[in-house]
């Protein structure tokens, strides 16, 4: 292609439609959109052959990407990172070792990368320099136009050397590749400077160590004292930890969403007869970063081990709790039910609304759940006669008939009991194959 060999982008290469969606149903507030841009197909599949299929499945074979980033990676997933996080906290519960990790949230990660820092790294991982050289020229000289609810606009903007204009674009076929290669050196620094979690098996013959974890820009920290069981210890590490993330991030051209960020302190205590609970005591303990483009110092929320906090989906607390995770998944379920009655599917759309949408909707957070089958019981009771309905089947189809394959009376509808074990399967199955997360 002489636009790759030259380095040179195409005129139609130069436009760009940027879709504002909502995050948050009616609200319209310009910080609280979604913004998605539309590219020329050819063009945007040469930034998906040379970043997420040539380099990432090089940088995969020769191991560089490690195992702290999981976004925009082949055999990763959501469920995986919130599946190590789960077990770590397990682990918290079953040695009764006390624990502090932080989730914090970058602000729009893809539309605050520097393209020369991001065109760096991409070289870094392999990158040709004449596709880094087109993309960067493309970027410079691309011209977004705004699409709402009411149209396209006729003007546009774009970057200009006294109000330059960053990020990778949202919507393109590299922007989560470059921030996979952005991204992975500077969690390999907190690693290096920063002390993180251990844990060691009794007979001292296995140990893993962890420090910072993260799918695209939602990452937990974590830091424990597995030796002196320390309070005061575990929490200046996470401070350390905390601050040199957000000083990181400045640097890089991105920042923290500091409302979004809250942290757990799970300690022990013990009964007069010696039975170990998670304490309830008051934590004096704060966690705070001066913001690098402010300079205000700000109090992260410290959350009890009563309180939830969703993290890629999975709704849960310390203190072991199922029934927060529950209780969303039942509210999804007559939310599903809800949609498949009152839209007027046909049968195979009921059908395939059930099997692409509902179904992983509800099963996604089940990898790192463990309720009862009671509670799955309940759940399928909200949605299932619903879509039998919406099916064309009688809503009081047998339960035993449910799950079979046409061919022998069954509805083909899928168990959720039996799909969440299968995921946990799976999920474990993908883990133990890793270098360094099987140790877990």
């Amino acid at each position: 292609n002489a636009s790759i060999l030259l380095g040179t982008s195409l005129t139609r290469w130069k436009k760009s439609i940027a879709v504002m969606i909502e995050k948050i149903q009616g609200n319209t507030k310009i910080n609280k959109l979604r913004l998605i841009n539309i590219y020329e197909a050819d063009y945007n599949l040469i930034l998906k052959h040379f970043w997420p299929h040539k380099a990432t499945h090089h940088a995969e074979q020769f191991n560089l990407l490690g195992e702290t980033q999981w976004g925009t990676r082949p055999m990763c997933s959501a469920e995986m990172v919130a599946l190590i996080d789960e077990c770590i906290t397990e682990v918290s519960r079953m040695t009764c070792t006390p624990l502090a990790k932080l989730q914090n949230d970058a602000v729009a990660c893809f539309d605050r990368q520097v393209t020369p820092h991001a065109m760096l790294n991409s070289r870094k991982y392999e990158v040709p320099d004449k596709a880094c050289k087109l993309l960067a020229a493309t970027l410079q000289q691309t011209k977004y136009h705004v699409k709402t609810a009411l149209g396209v606009s006729t003007t546009s903007y774009e970057s200009t050397p006294s109000y330059p204009h960053y990020g990778q674009g949202q919507g393109s076929g590299h922007a989560g590749t470059t921030w996979l290669f952005e991204s992975t050196p500077m969690m390999e620094t907190i690693e290096k400077t920063c002390s993180g979690l251990d844990i060691t098996s009794p007979d001292q013959k296995v140990s893993y160590k962890l420090h910072i974890i993260g799918l695209v820009d939602d990452k937990r920290q974590y830091a424990n004292d597995w030796t002196n069981n320390s309070e005061k210890t575990i929490c200046n590490h996470l401070q350390t930890a905390a601050s040199s993330w957000e000083q990181i991030l400045h640097t890089s051209g991105g920042a923290l969403e500091l409302s979004k960020c809250a942290w757990y302190l799970i300690n022990w205590d013990f009964t007069s007869s010696g039975i170990p609970f998670i304490s309830t005591k008051p934590n004096n303990n704060t966690i705070d970063i001066k913001s690098s483009s402010d300079k205000k110092q700000r109090t992260i929320h410290n959350l009890t081990i009563h309180e939830t906090c969703k993290y890629l989906g999975v709704t849960s607390a310390p203190d072991g709790n199922q029934n927060h995770q529950f209780k969303v998944i039942l509210k999804n379920a007559q939310t599903g039910a809800f949609i498949i009655t009152s839209n007027p599917f046909n049968h195979h759309q009921a059908f395939l609304y059930f099997i692409s949408h509902l179904l992983p909707k509800l099963t996604s957070p089940l990898t790192s759940a463990a309720l009862t089958t009671k509670q799955y019981n309940k759940i399928e009771g909200e949605f299932h006669p619903s879509v039998i309905a919406a099916m064309g089947y009688n809503r009081t189809w047998p339960i035993a008939l449910r799950y079979g394959t046409h061919h022998y009376g069954g509805l083909q509808m899928k168990s959720l009991e039996v799909e969440a074990l299968i995921k946990k399967i799976q999920c474990l199955r993908s883990l133990m194959n890793k270098e360094k997360t099987h140790k877990l």
